[in-house]
């Protein structure tokens, strides 16, 4: 009897060990590399355009699907905006992508306005990380998106919502609240709205043509679309 309670411990001591693992594997050393992404690249921006900048979006992409349950990270890209005032009636703004892969680096530079996001500067750092994020996603009694990106953005809407890691596509979206880890399926800026509601701003071509669409739709890409 007690050699089989101590090859029960045994067997229950190595699950958890396994779980632990399978934890490892969506996120590990990986997702430390969005958060090191994340500083070096604001410390970039200080260094080539100042420090008055607005972060607006962190994107990651895996390298396999999430409905995999491997969500190994394969790229980070973080976008921010620049505005120079010119007079008291005019300025413009500049959009800076900063994109990473494990082994690349690159810049691009856009001028034009960017819709869609609110700075997510003051929230840093983030009470759920994207290693907690991606646990919290997965463990949620939800169906997970076919997808292989997230992002990173606190929302423009007509509720004001703390920053979303917004897992998915078109299709499919999984809502982690930034600061609570709060898991949602619906998008929390139009909550208490209908889903057949559209909601529409401005969109300056040279940057996008999307425009705000129903709760569950991206809202506003200005440098790519869903992949």
């Amino acid at each position: 009897m007690k050699k089989n309670i101590f090859l029960m411990m045994i067997a229950l001591f190595v699950a958890m060990f396994m779980t632990s693992c399978n934890s490892c594997k969506r996120g590990g050393n990986e997702e430390s590399w969005v958060e090191t992404v994340q500083k070096e690249d604001a410390q970039y921006m200080v260094e080539n355009f100042g420090d008055n900048y607005d972060w607006l979006e962190c994107c990651i992409d895996f390298k396999n699907f999430i409905d995999s349950g491997d969500c190994e990270v394969a790229g980070v890209a973080n976008i921010y905006r620049i505005v120079d005032v010119i007079d008291s009636q005019s300025f413009v703004q500049t959009v800076v992508l900063i994109a990473h892969t494990p082994d690349t680096m690159a810049v691009e530079t856009k001028q034009g306005i960017w819709v869609g996001d609110n700075p997510l500067n003051a929230f840093v750092p983030f009470n759920c990380d994207f290693n907690k994020a991606v646990d919290q996603m997965m463990r949620a009694n939800c169906p997970k998106p076919h997808s292989k990106h997230c992002v990173l953005r606190k929302e423009v809407g007509p509720r004001d919502c703390n920053p979303q890691y917004i897992f998915g596509n078109q299709t499919m979206q999984v809502y982690v609240d930034a600061v609570t880890g709060e898991v949602n399926t619906k998008n929390p800026v139009f909550e208490g709205f209908n889903d057949d509601e559209s909601f529409y701003a401005p969109v300056d071509s040279t940057i996008t043509d999307t425009v705000y669409g129903p709760r569950n739709t991206r809202i506003g890409c200005p440098l790519g679309e869903w992949p």
